[in-house]
Protein backbone atom coordinates (compact mmCIF):
# COMPACT_ATOMS: atom_id res chain seq x y z
CA UNK A 1 0.00 0.00 0.00
CA UNK A 2 1.56 3.38 -0.77
CA UNK A 3 2.15 6.24 1.04
CA UNK A 4 -0.36 8.91 1.52
CA UNK A 5 0.82 12.27 2.23
CA UNK A 6 -1.69 14.06 4.86
CA UNK A 7 -2.91 17.33 3.30
CA UNK A 8 -3.72 20.44 5.77
CA UNK A 9 -7.02 22.07 5.43
CA UNK A 10 -7.13 25.36 4.65
CA UNK A 11 -6.95 28.12 7.03
CA UNK A 12 -10.11 29.74 7.69
CA UNK A 13 -10.08 32.68 5.12
CA UNK A 14 -12.49 34.87 6.74
CA UNK A 15 -11.75 36.39 10.67
CA UNK A 16 -15.57 37.66 12.66
CA UNK A 17 -14.91 39.93 15.38
CA UNK A 18 -17.36 41.97 17.11
CA UNK A 19 -16.91 44.48 19.24
CA UNK A 20 -19.20 47.57 20.99
CA UNK A 21 -18.88 50.79 19.80
CA UNK A 22 -19.66 54.25 21.64
CA UNK A 23 -22.46 54.84 20.26
CA UNK A 24 -23.91 51.39 21.38
CA UNK A 25 -24.43 49.57 18.09
CA UNK A 26 -22.62 45.85 18.00
CA UNK A 27 -19.44 46.16 15.30
CA UNK A 28 -19.29 43.25 13.29
CA UNK A 29 -15.91 43.59 11.57
CA UNK A 30 -15.20 40.78 8.37
CA UNK A 31 -11.39 40.22 7.83
CA UNK A 32 -10.56 38.68 4.40
CA UNK A 33 -12.43 36.90 2.03
CA UNK A 34 -16.18 36.62 1.53
CA UNK A 35 -17.21 33.75 -0.74
CA UNK A 36 -18.89 30.33 -1.52
CA UNK A 37 -16.59 28.77 1.64
CA UNK A 38 -17.60 31.80 3.88
CA UNK A 39 -20.19 33.33 3.49
CA UNK A 40 -22.52 30.72 5.55
CA UNK A 41 -20.66 31.90 8.43
CA UNK A 42 -21.85 35.93 8.45
CA UNK A 43 -25.45 34.48 7.44
CA UNK A 44 -25.73 32.29 10.35
CA UNK A 45 -23.91 35.00 13.04
CA UNK A 46 -26.43 37.89 11.64
CA UNK A 47 -29.20 35.87 11.70
CA UNK A 48 -28.71 35.79 15.23
CA UNK A 49 -27.96 39.19 16.13
CA UNK A 50 -31.65 40.10 13.61
CA UNK A 51 -33.27 37.77 15.64
CA UNK A 52 -32.26 39.08 19.33
CA UNK A 53 -32.77 42.86 17.34
CA UNK A 54 -29.46 43.76 18.25
CA UNK A 55 -28.56 47.31 16.62
CA UNK A 56 -25.52 46.16 14.58
CA UNK A 57 -22.76 48.00 12.58
CA UNK A 58 -21.10 45.49 10.08
CA UNK A 59 -17.72 46.47 8.93
CA UNK A 60 -16.36 45.80 5.80
CA UNK A 61 -13.32 47.67 5.45
CA UNK A 62 -10.53 44.87 5.62
CA UNK A 63 -12.95 42.70 3.09
CA UNK A 64 -9.79 41.70 0.85
CA UNK A 65 -11.87 39.96 -1.27
CA UNK A 66 -16.18 39.60 -1.77
CA UNK A 67 -17.69 36.67 -4.33
CA UNK A 68 -21.49 36.78 -5.61
CA UNK A 69 -22.31 34.46 -3.29
CA UNK A 70 -20.70 36.69 -0.31
CA UNK A 71 -22.81 40.03 -1.95
CA UNK A 72 -25.87 37.72 -2.25
CA UNK A 73 -25.38 36.96 1.85
CA UNK A 74 -24.70 40.47 2.57
CA UNK A 75 -27.75 41.36 0.91
CA UNK A 76 -30.02 38.75 2.46
CA UNK A 77 -28.83 39.62 6.09
CA UNK A 78 -29.97 43.37 5.01
CA UNK A 79 -33.28 42.39 3.76
CA UNK A 80 -33.65 40.46 6.77
CA UNK A 81 -32.95 43.11 9.23
CA UNK A 82 -35.48 45.59 7.36
CA UNK A 83 -37.90 43.14 7.34
CA UNK A 84 -37.59 42.14 11.41
CA UNK A 85 -37.30 45.98 12.12
CA UNK A 86 -33.94 45.54 13.18
CA UNK A 87 -31.41 48.51 12.90
CA UNK A 88 -28.56 47.20 10.79
CA UNK A 89 -25.64 49.77 9.16
CA UNK A 90 -23.45 48.50 6.55
CA UNK A 91 -19.70 50.69 7.03
CA UNK A 92 -19.21 51.86 3.30
CA UNK A 93 -15.70 52.00 3.39
CA UNK A 94 -14.50 49.33 1.11
CA UNK A 95 -10.87 47.96 -0.56
CA UNK A 96 -10.90 48.46 -4.55
CA UNK A 97 -12.14 44.81 -5.14
CA UNK A 98 -14.87 44.89 -2.91
CA UNK A 99 -16.00 47.84 -4.29
CA UNK A 100 -15.66 47.26 -8.03
CA UNK A 101 -18.06 44.09 -7.43
CA UNK A 102 -20.40 46.25 -5.78
CA UNK A 103 -20.69 48.48 -9.30
CA UNK A 104 -20.35 45.89 -11.63
CA UNK A 105 -23.59 44.46 -10.28
CA UNK A 106 -24.98 47.48 -9.51
CA UNK A 107 -25.52 46.33 -6.00
CA UNK A 108 -25.20 49.95 -4.35
CA UNK A 109 -28.90 50.20 -3.63
CA UNK A 110 -28.99 46.84 -2.38
CA UNK A 111 -26.47 46.90 0.69
CA UNK A 112 -27.53 51.05 1.38
CA UNK A 113 -30.95 51.64 0.61
CA UNK A 114 -31.96 55.06 0.58
CA UNK A 115 -28.73 56.52 1.25
CA UNK A 116 -25.87 57.96 -1.34
CA UNK A 117 -22.46 55.82 -1.05
CA UNK A 118 -20.27 58.08 0.81
CA UNK A 119 -17.16 57.33 -0.60
CA UNK A 120 -14.75 54.42 -0.36
CA UNK A 121 -11.19 53.08 1.34
CA UNK A 122 -8.79 52.44 -1.23
CA UNK A 123 -9.57 54.92 -4.38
Amino acid sequence: MPDVDVIEPMPEQLELTQDLDGDGLLRLSLRGELDLSTADRVRVRMAELIAARTPTRLDLSELSFMDSTGFQRLYECVRDARQAGCRLEIVDELMPQVRRLIELIDGRQLLWPGAEHRGTRGT
